[in-house]
């Protein structure tokens, strides 16, 4: 599945109380679902589609402006900041907020960090579905996670693995299986350890460039400390930051947890162990044995 990453955006700021928007599949593209108040006429019968074929956008309460606003107001500095956050306290928040941006000039200001906003958010939208996209920059907006600004010029993004994107790793997971135990290359391996792993509740986290998957990892959680089990990157996208950026969104999931992270390691992985070193994991806390 493909889609403009513009088009996505804009269906989002688009849909309204009267209008809701889906991602139909067939035709790879946005249709328009309207309600018995609304002006306009929908294009199919969506009593008729079958609901495998639709993807339906993030609706207004899911986009929350309201955060973009808090969000701009936080990344201008000086009196502007105050004013703009001081503006976003209690009713009639948005009218304030128009006001003072009108009165320091930053209108053009706020409609292009608003604008790069709504790309993110598609951005984000189309990784979690699974959508590819053409986009070559990120949007350059002030408020990125961390992750993402570890390999921001190559616009890479780390979304949790879901039932709608985990096809794109299968590929991987079977390479992964395949060094790990030797052997064949053996898609089906891959499936059935994603699968395993989706079972016991693990969690999968996908990088993606321009929606693309290029890399993923695997952590469980034991309550005492959170291990991760395996980072992969393709082949073509390694010593780009991006294992890097899978190990920084495990560290958040640790700290989240209150617990340490643990890399699980085999000892014949020289990659891995030159991996952990080179990002700063160089204590041993055990070895294990299993007999020969």
């Amino acid at each position: 599945m493909h889609a403009d990453l513009k088009e996505i955006a804009d269906a989002m700021d688009e849909q309204d109380d009267i209008s809701e928007g889906f991602y139909y599949k067939p035709e790879e593209r946005i249709i328009w679902h309207f309600t018995e108040y609304g002006i306009g006429d929908d294009e199919f019968d969506f009593d008729e589609i079958d609901s495998d074929d639709l993807i339906r956008l993030p609706n207004k309460y899911e986009i929350n402006e309201y955060g973009m606003m808090e969000d701009f107001a936080a990344s201008i500095p000086g009196e502007a900041g105050k004013w703009l956050n001081n503006s976003l306290v209690g009713k009639g928040a948005f009218r304030r907020f128009r006001a003072t941006l009108q009165r320091f000039g930053l209108e053009e200001k706020w409609y292009a960090y608003r604008e790069g906003a709504f790309l993110q958010k598609a951005m984000e939208w189309c990784e979690l579905n699974g959508i590819t996209y053409d986009e070559e920059e990120a949007p350059d907006i002030p408020e990125i996670q961390d992750v993402q600004k570890a390999v921001r010029k190559l616009n890479v993004h780390i979304v949790p693995v879901n039932d709608k994107n985990i096809g794109g790793i299968y590929d991987m997971a079977a390479d992964w299986v395949r060094i790990r135990n030797g052997g064949k290359l053996d898609m089906q391996a891959g499936v059935d350890y994603l699968e395993d792993c989706m079972e016991q509740e693990n969690e999968l986290y996908l990088a993606s460039v321009e929606g693309r998957p290029v890399g993923f990892c695997v952590a469980e959680d034991h309550g005492l400390e959170v291990d991760l089990m395996l980072v992969y990157v393709r082949k073509e996208y390694r010593k780009k930051g991006i294992g890097r950026a899978l190990l920084k969104q495990a560290e958040s999931l640790a700290e989240e947890y209150h617990s340490p992270l643990v890399l699980k390691i085999h000892p014949e992985n020289s990659d891995g162990l030159g991996f952990a070193t080179a990002v700063g994991y160089g204590t041993v806390r055990y070895t294990e044995f299993v007999k020969n």
